[in-house]
Parts: C-alpha cells; sequence; structure tokens
C-alpha cells in the first residue's frame, strides 16, 4: 500500500515545516502540532506493518485511533480559532489544560458536533461526508475494535486463507484514504501557513528581500498532496482553493 508511505511522508514534512510557527492559545513556545504529526506518521507506520504482516483487524483497530486522533486535532484547532485573542484570551483553558493533562477531550459526539457546525469545518465535512460515508466507515471500524463480527477476528490470522482477504484490504484502504483526505482538507482550512514554502523564510535568514507573495506559496510536498489526492474531487479543490491563501496550483 503506496499510499501509507505516502501519508507518513507527508506527516512528517508538516511536523518540521510547523515547528517555528507558535501555536495558538497555549503557554508553550514549541508547536505542540509538530508532535502530533509526528505521532500520526508513527500511527500510519504501524498500520503499514499490521498489513504487511497480515493483520488485517489490527490495522483496522489502528486506523479507528487515526480517526479519533484527526477529529481530536481539528477539535483542537477549533477551539484556538473560537477562543484565542491576542488581547482578551491569549491562552485558551482548554488547550492548556489538555496539554498539561489535567483535562480530557469531551465525546466524539460532541467533538463531530463541533466539525460539523463551525464555518471552518462543515462545508469540508459535508463534501468528504457524502451518503455518511464518515458514519458507515467509523460503524465498520468500530465492528473491527469491539469484535462485532466473527469473520473480522479471521482477518488478523494469516495463516488461513479467507476468499474475501482482497475485498477486506481494499475496503481499509478506501477508508484510509477518505480519512486522509477530510484531515488534509482540515489542514488547508485552519492552519494553510503549516503548508507554505520555505523561501519566504529562507531569504529573511539570508538577509534578502523574499519575492513579492512569496509568503502565500505553497510546500512542493503539499501541492503534490493536494494534486494526488484532492484534485481528484473538483468540488473540494474547488472550495479549498476559494478559502485559503495558499496560491494552489489547480
Amino acid at each position: 500500500m503506496q499510499d501509507l508511505l505516502r501519508f507518513q511522508d507527508f506527516y512528517k514534512n508538516v511536523a518540521y515545516n510547523c515547528f517555528l510557527f507558535l501555536p495558538k492559545g497555549t503557554k508553550g513556545v514549541c508547536n505542540y502540532d509538530s508532535y502530533l504529526y509526528e505521532s500520526l506518521a508513527g500511527t500510519i507506520s504501524s498500520i503499514h506493518t499490521m498489513v504487511e504482516k497480515g493483520h488485517l483487524n489490527d490495522a483496522c483497530v489502528l486506523l479507528r485511533l487515526y480517526f479519533d486522533n484527526i477529529l481530536t486535532q481539528t477539535y483542537i484547532h477549533l477551539l484556538a480559532e473560537q477562543k484565542f485573542d491576542v488581547f482578551t484570551n491569549f491562552y485558551v483553558n482548554e488547550i492548556c489544560e489538555w496539554l498539561q493533562k489535567k483535562n480530557r477531550i469531551p465525546s466524539i459526539k460532541k467533538v463531530l458536533a463541533m466539525i460539523e457546525t463551525s464555518d471552518k469545518t462543515k462545508t469540508i465535512y459535508s463534501l468528504v461526508n457524502k451518503n455518511d460515508r464518515l458514519k458507515t466507515d467509523r460503524e465498520f471500524l468500530d465492528d473491527c475494535v469491539h469484535g462485532n463480527r466473527y469473520q473480522y477476528f479471521l482477518y488478523n490470522c494469516s495463516a488461513i486463507y479467507l476468499k474475501h482477504r482482497d475485498v477486506f484490504l481494499s475496503k481499509i484502504q478506501t477508508v484510509l484514504n477518505t480519512l486522509f483526505v477530510l484531515h488534509l482538507s482540515f489542514i488547508f482550512s485552519l492552519t494553510s501557513h503549516y503548508l507554505t514554502s520555505s523561501d519566504y523564510r529562507d531569504c529573511l535568514e539570508m538577509g534578502m528581500t523574499p519575492p513579492e507573495g512569496s509568503e502565500y506559496w505553497i510546500a512542493p510536498f503539499a501541492q503534490e498532496i493536494f494534486d494526488t489526492y484532492i484534485k481528484p474531487n473538483s468540488e473540494l479543490a474547488n472550495y479549498l482553493c476559494s478559502i485559503c491563501s495558499l496560491k494552489i496550483t489547480r
């Protein structure tokens, strides 16, 4: 599954690219998002390992974890968008307490409610969730996690022949791609500066005047991933280009 390796590389690139940006609403200097992206890259690597070993149900359990972590990070970003104010609310308590292990993220139901109603994410969620696709995918992953179907136990056993193993693997691939597109779209909407090219910063570090508008240039790795996974969905691609400050090549 080459997509897994590409997703892993993407998260590592974002982790590196976002490290120097100060996070909103926290007391830290280092960007916690950098470590979250490294963690997501680790989860993708673990999924890849389980697929290679033929432990497909374990891969689905990790995929459900990936789903939850995407929603958690997006929820934190929405909190920062809604509550951060440089003059009146520089530190967002919910985010600080979460980082300090003093508070838990609300239930997934509440997290989804915020994502589905926020102006920053509701259109994206709607475009990706056509025909309740995400709900169906989550029910499938829940069945894998909780052992709700006997056959899902068997997909962890690589020593026996299963007629529809390739179909199950294809299902994993489809769900993974859907979740990645969802997360990638949220990044373009909420934290597009994480995907900027380094040209602007490089010029400043060298004492040169950056080219006009270079602060909005998109990083090559981000443009490539946009072309591969977002552009095939023309409606989603057009929407992201209309709301994102980055100069995305269509």
